[in-house]
């Protein structure tokens, strides 16, 4: 897939992280695009830690919350993570969400130790086809294939869903992406900085698809708060935001065609990314740095 070379990088906003603010709104221009989709009609599932449910950023944000751990807390975020990736995508904050009128799906597959239950992860995918998710969201990384996880990310895929993965922060060495990113039927994310360099442990590798601001992202935190957090991991739900704004535009003008696969999503993105680097640097960048403007209008 060829990138796009002949516009422009976004001027670099130093200011945005003093101001207290999600530096990739205003850096990437989202705000203009809230005229034509704040991503009304699409459904999100953030399968991930749980989520601050009570967090005023997110009334009326959620339609479905399940925890899909042992948690005693239930579906109630105790690590802060998940309610900072449901905050990039989905905040009804306009200095921290992309798409404020997204509705959030909530799958906790995080236990309170932070980790991953490959087994609560797909069941949790299951739950979010099953619920008609447009897109879901893993921000998480696993060393290993897990076949169950594969078979379930790919039904995910054919389905409709569109699977965005967090690429991993086991850099800076080649060929690190994790799963499950690492599979095909997702589009696998890594982080970026404010400068558009990749964030020293960014996971690379053949199967990263795009670059996203990942880096000092100012969001949600509990229990009512916010703060920054980096990594792939922040990456992810940019993207996911963007695809959400996307397809509600394309929802609401019956001249498009929806997209709906996580080929055609690629593709999109790939024919609209800002090249960064050299084309052999494709392992490093995957198609370039992700261009909402382009993307949706």
């Amino acid at each position: 897939m060829i990138c796009s070379t002949s516009a422009k990088l976004p001027a670099v906003n130093s200011r945005s992280l003093f101001m207290r603010e999600n530096w990739g709104l205003k850096t990437f221009g989202i705000p203009a695009l809230w005229s034509l989709s704040k991503g009304e009609g699409i459904n999100v599932a953030v399968l991930d830690s749980g989520i601050a449910f009570n967090h005023p950023d997110f009334v009326k944000a959620i339609s479905m919350m399940k925890n899909f751990t042992e948690s005693k807390a239930g579906v109630y975020d105790i690590t802060g993570h998940g309610t900072h990736v449901a905050g990039i995508i989905g905040s009804r904050n306009p200095k921290i969400g992309l798409a404020s009128e997204i509705k959030l799906l909530i799958g906790k597959i995080i236990d309170d130790e932070g980790t991953v239950n490959i087994t609560a992860t797909v069941n949790a995918i299951y739950w979010a086809i099953e619920n008609k998710a447009d897109i879901i969201n893993l921000s998480i990384e696993a060393k290993n294939d897990y076949p169950e996880l594969k078979k379930a990310v790919d039904e995910a895929n054919e389905a409709g869903c569109i699977v965005v993965c967090a690429a991993g922060n086991a850099g800076p060495q080649r060929n690190s992406i994790q799963y499950p990113a690492k599979y095909k039927s997702t589009i696998a994310v890594a982080a970026v900085d404010q400068t558009f360099k990749l964030r020293v442990d960014a996971s690379t590798g053949p199967e990263l698809d795009v670059v996203a601001p990942g880096v000092d992202i100012y969001s949600t935190d509990l229990p009512h708060g916010y703060t920054t957090r980096g990594g792939s991991s922040m990456a992810a739900p940019f993207v996911s935001g963007v695809i959400a704004l996307m397809l509600s535009r394309e929802k609401k003008n019956p001249i498009i065609t929806t997209i709906k696969s996580s080929d055609a999503i690629r593709e999109r993105i790939g024919s609209t990314a800002f090249q960064l680097g050299t084309p052999e640097d494709k392992d490093v960048y995957g198609m370039g740095l992700i261009h909402p403007q382009r993307m949706i209008v």
